[in-house]
């Protein structure tokens, strides 16, 4: 049905390809002496030449400037050798990209309601807007991702003359903690647009579910309004995203907890965001932190490929 491409050895694409008994190949990073890159595709041309493929990559841990700049390029380059018809000259390309990158960058500095965000981001671009703009100039003909910050619910939006589409990783999540709760436990979302995850997954888990007000002070500080008094029950937190910063204010605004969980579907931690999450399990404010493989991170153990399989064989529809 589809030719898989992965990045490197990248065991997610071959996982992929392996459930929806596909080709698969591998592209992988080079570059020449100068530092420019030159991304190759290890497969025949002829062997993709007028069929549909499809083509993934995933953040690696730790997520840093540099590394995602050079992930990005070499992403794209792929994609515009697949399409290209004097190369590859696939029928259709669709990017799997688990974790869409840019994704944050969701406000238009121009016409935001937010003094603060006027003012931060005066002159930047909408991140995912440009994305969307390089993937569709280099031939991509849909983007298939997880929980996208800019649609974090699930479903199928049109960004630029390009389908997006937003797969679900609350299902998952919510199967891998079902075992792990109490019958009274709640679910907690760190702000408005983590709420609708919560809810979400509570409604999938038969429980309650609740979100904290937030107030973004810098680019690096939030400030939360309220405490939330769990009165001994198991409380799992849930949000789209965490590059591991910010946790330990957040965690410190739940009072009499039972114990307390956090996942999160994409784990885009920095290094100091690791160490930092490290010492919150180490002191037992957080009894266990676990995320969706949509990222490479060391807590990324909870599997999204099935969610893929079921879209890609029509048992999960746009």
């Amino acid at each position: 049905m589809f030719g898989l491409y992965c990045f490197g050895n990248d065991g997610f694409g071959r996982g992929l390809a392996e459930c929806l008994k596909c080709g698969f190949g591998v592209f992988v990073e080079e570059y020449y002496g100068d530092g420019e890159p030159c991304p190759r595709v290890l497969v025949d041309y002829g062997e993709v030449e007028g069929k549909c493929v499809a083509v993934v990559a995933r953040l690696r841990f730790p997520a840093k400037f540099s590394d995602v700049a050079r992930y990005l390029h070499n992403f794209l380059r792929v994609v515009s050798s697949l399409s290209d018809e004097e190369l590859f000259n696939a029928e259709c390309v669709d990017v799997i990209l688990p974790y869409f990158v840019l994704g944050r960058q969701d406000h238009n500095p121009r016409t935001d309601p937010s003094r603060l965000v006027r003012v931060r981001d005066r002159g930047k671009d909408v991140g995912y807007r440009s994305l969307i703009k390089m993937f569709k100039g280099c031939g991509a003909g849909r983007v298939v991702t997880f929980n996208p910050h800019f649609h974090v619910l699930e479903g199928c939006v049109k960004v630029l003359g390009l389908d997006v589409v937003s797969l679900s990783g609350v299902r998952v999540l919510g199967e891998y903690f079902r075992p792990k709760l109490g019958g009274d436990a709640v679910v907690l979302g760190r702000d408005e647009k983590a709420g609708r995850l919560a809810k979400q997954l509570a409604e999938q888990l038969n429980l309650r579910s609740y979100y904290f007000e937030k107030r973004r002070i810098s680019e690096r500080e939030v400030e939360y309004r309220g405490k939330f008094d769990a009165k001994g029950r198991d409380v799992l937190i849930v949000d789209d995203l965490t590059t591991g910063m910010g946790i330990v204010e957040f965690v410190e605004r739940v009072v009499n907890p039972g114990n307390v969980y956090f996942g999160v579907i994409h784990a885009t931690l920095t290094l100091e965001g690791y160490g930092v999450l490290k010492e919150v399990l180490r002191s037992g404010e957080i009894r266990d932190f676990d995320a969706t493989n949509t990222t490479v991170s060391p807590f990324s153990k909870i599997n999204v490929i099935p969610e893929l399989v079921k879209f890609y064989t029509g048992k999960t529809s746009c």
